[in-house]
């Protein structure tokens, strides 16, 4: 080992920048992520609850459509868990359903076209939670994704 030691420099020289060449700063990914903050596109609100009706909410997950009055989203059961086959069931003021659609295996559901603009309730059927019917009021604008909770079942 010593023998190595003695063959190797005990100084090394740096090479000279050449003339004309500019020095770039170069910027590490740590860096780039201090600067941008990504913001959430959505953001979970307070639900406003009554006895019967409760108000949707806005899920924090990536929109899957851009046309107005399609709705998307999450149903998970009360610990925040997606629910896989649940049913959710779309009525109109009237009461009568105009979508039935089922939750993936990642616990989301889309409707393929887009409703007409109103008042619609939403009814979700589950083996494992509970769920109040949810009110959404439609108006030709693009709806953020849906997140609805469930609740306890009791019997």
């Amino acid at each position: 080992m010593t023998e190595i030691a003695r063959e190797l420099p005990k100084t090394v020289k740096t090479a000279q920048k050449p003339q004309g060449v500019r020095q770039e700063k170069v910027i590490k990914p740590v860096e780039i992520a201090k600067r941008e903050s990504p913001q959430p596109k959505f953001t979970i609100s307070d639900k406003r609850q009554t006895e019967d009706q409760t108000q949707a909410t806005s899920a924090q997950i990536i929109p899957l459509t851009n046309t107005p009055n399609v709705i998307s989203g999450l149903i998970m059961d009360p610990t925040g868990v997606p629910l896989e086959g649940a049913v959710l069931v779309v009525r109109d003021a009237g009461g009568i359903p105009v979508r039935a659609l089922k939750t993936n295996k990642l616990g989301q559901f889309l409707s393929a076209t887009p409703l007409a603009s109103g008042e619609y309730s939403l009814e979700i059927e589950s083996e494992t939670a509970a769920f109040k019917p949810t009110s959404l009021s439609l108006n030709g604008q693009v709806v953020p994704p849906l997140g609805i909770k469930g609740e306890v079942r009791t019997s």
